[in-house]
């Protein structure tokens, strides 16, 4: 690949390391003994013919790299500081560079030709920065310049990140709602004919042992290679290869397993009781004793505790988190695991880096159950997993965006327990009456914690126009209020804004939601996003209609129940509309209700939830003689 002739140098961070760890990933070497550093910085050369400046830590690396840098093509720059924005915009002043290219190491294994596509991007904007989008964070530069580094160190903020993405990433959304004095006006490139859908990995970075293994793949693959290669795509295929390797690994170490019936852990450090601990309740109500027993692991007692409890030989509790990386929640994880012995660990949410070491250290394979959207947290839980449960396509597609091989991740919907949520297993009116709601009056239900994607202020506005139209219509709110979330005193101010305060009725955490769906016309769960959605199965059992918004995984269930009505999130005309017509049409409402539970009694019990999650532990467990 030709150099290319252009302005900007690029100044690249090292990433400081406590000193008296000696490891430092890039200092391994590649399959040829050349370090990994040294084919770094000759990739990120071949981006640029302009100076490369290499930005270290003085008091951390300096020792580490000071037999290496002498033979790098880059200028050092050590620095007393953290290599960031305060060692950056001196850096800046010392050399008297109007702007620069800042990147981490990871820009290696970024496409050729980006360096120049950015500078172009940015002087045709006038952009005060430029990022670029679409790449994994740790490969994309970003252009930054001088007169917005001076602005950012006259914020003088004092927790301002120092690495410059996060600190601009701050900054920009600062800007939104305050006036912070500063020219910002940042850019965000799409690199022309770089970006193809599932072929980017969520991360790559070169921090640990794991990495360089990755990144030592990727250096093999593209020798000999006979036309130009992605070094991502082979980044992304090299890590889930990695992944199946460890788990052929395990494969062989793993000890003989007791005879039938086998032993399944469930494990949650989240302890309120919702429709992700309600699921795992019925799964475990439901397995066939012949072939597996249970064991609970949870940190605090309450309502999911008493739920599980019978379904269990046993549960550990001890009303403490056991998630936080402690030498503590080490040992006591550690100490349940050996107690119970288990074939199995059901992991049922993050349940924190203490159950995966002690799980990995005593080789016990895990399936891991995903119930959430926002998965950027959970890469070391996901690559723990031997199997992944996605209660949804929608959240399965979200995994394997991770780097999990699709393979490993089987879509199980929740089930409900059809026994007890039906229809007409409570009366109305004695449902009425115990919540002591208006006998007559059309009744909306929303069941959902008060945190703010549950979008009550969207219902709330609808409920006050249907009022506004003469159709008496209230809303009963089922939920908790979160500690530590303003959502729910915003939403009761927004009640009394609206005069709603007779047509509202909060009744808080419902041991037995069941009260509440009998008493109810209609079901609404208008969030901004869904993995699932176990209420809207519950009531569909119980013969309601309900309304959902486009997310996640309730489109899922809506398109294949047909039970319900589907509206556009943050829409409170079609929310409206869609209930004026569930609430005014009786036969319309009915046919909905008949369509959705004839689907969830077809599709949705909690049995066949069950007999399928039985089957991935089945499988999980014929690994070791596979």
């Amino acid at each position: 690949m030709a150099a290319m002739s252009l302005r900007r140098p690029v100044i690249v961070l090292v990433r400081p390391w406590t000193r008296s760890i000696a490891y430092r990933p890039y200092l391994e070497r590649i399959h040829s003994g050349r370090l990994l550093l040294d084919w770094c910085v000759e990739r990120i050369g071949l981006q640029t013919d302009a100076p490369v400046y290499l930005m270290y830590s003085r008091a951390s690396d300096e020792d580490c790299l000071a037999h290496v840098v002498p033979h790098l093509p880059v200028i050092t720059a050590p620095t007393d500081l953290t290599p960031g924005l305060e060692s950056l915009w001196a850096l800046v002043q010392q050399i008297g560079l109007d702007d620069c290219i800042v990147a981490d190491i990871e820009l290696a294994f970024a496409p050729g030709g980006l360096i120049a596509e950015l500078e172009a991007f940015h002087d045709a904007g006038g952009y005060t920065t430029s990022t670029v989008a679409g790449l994994p964070p740790m490969v994309a530069p970003d252009l930054l310049s001088r007169p917005l580094l001076k602005g950012l160190m006259e914020l003088q903020v004092p927790d301002l990140p120092s690495h410059p993405r996060t600190a601009l990433d701050l900054v920009e959304r600062a800007q939104t709602a305050f006036d912070l004095g500063l020219s910002f006006r940042r850019g965000r490139l799409t690199p022309h004919g770089q970006i193809s859908g599932g072929v980017m990995p969520s991360e790559v970075s070169i921090h640990a042992s794991g990495d360089v293994e990755i990144a030592r793949g990727v250096i093999e693959a593209t020798d000999g290679a006979s036309q130009q290669v992605s070094l991502l795509q082979l980044w992304r295929h090299q890590a889930t290869e990695r992944k199946g390797r460890h788990l052929s690994s395990w494969r062989s170490r793993h000890r003989s397993l007791p005879h039938d019936p086998k032993r399944v852990l469930y494990v949650s450090n989240p302890s309120a009781c919702s429709g992700a601990e309600e699921s795992l309740c019925q799964v475990v109500a439901h397995l066939d004793r012949d072939r597996y027993c249970a064991a609970g692991l949870v940190a605090m007692d309450g309502e999911f505790v008493s739920r599980m409890r019978p379904s269990t030989d046993v549960m550990f509790v001890r009303n403490q988190e056991f998630a936080s990386s402690s030498l503590c929640n080490y040992r006591y994880v550690r100490s349940v695991l050996q107690e119970w012995a288990p074939n199995l660990i059901h992991n049922n949410g993050d349940s924190g880096t203490p159950l995966l070491i002690a799980a990995s250290e005593l080789q016990i394979p895990m399936v891991q159950h995903v119930r959430v959207v926002n998965l950027s947290s959970w890469r070391e839980t996901l690559d723990s997993a031997t199997k992944v449960i996605a209660v949804s396509h929608f959240i399965k597609h979200r995994v394997v965006a991770c780097d999990v091989d699709e393979n490993a991740v089987k879509v199980i919907y929740d089930g409900v327990d059809v026994s007890r949520f039906a229809p007409d297993v409570i009366a109305r009116a004695d449902a009425r009456r115990r919540l002591q709601l208006p006998a007559s009056l059309r009744t909306v239900l929303i069941i959902a914690r008060f945190v703010a994607n549950k979008r009550h202020d969207l219902l709330i506005r609808a409920i006050a126009e249907l009022n506004r139209r003469h159709l008496s219509v209230h809303l009963l709110c089922v939920g908790e209020a979160m500690p530590n979330d303003r959502t729910y005193g915003q939403t009761l101010a927004l009640v009394h804004e609206l005069d709603l305060r007779e047509q509202v009725t909060f009744a808080g955490f419902l041991a037995d939601v069941r009260l509440a769906m009998a008493a109810a016309d209609v079901l609404v769960l208008c969030s901004d996003y869904e993995p699932l959605g176990t209420c809207v199965l519950e009531a569909m059992a119980m013969g309601l209609p309900v309304v959902v918004t486009r997310a996640g995984g309730l489109v899922e269930l809506l398109t294949h129940s047909g039970g319900g009505m589907l509206v556009d999130t943050s829409d409170v005309a079609a929310l409206t509309r869609a209930l004026d017509t569930i609430l005014t049409d009786r036969c319309y409402a009915r046919q909905l209700a008949d369509a959705g539970l004839a689907y969830v009694r077809a599709h949705l019990t909690s049995s066949s939830t069950a007999r399928d999650t039985m089957l991935l532990y089945d499988e999980v467990l014929d690994l070791e003689t596979g």
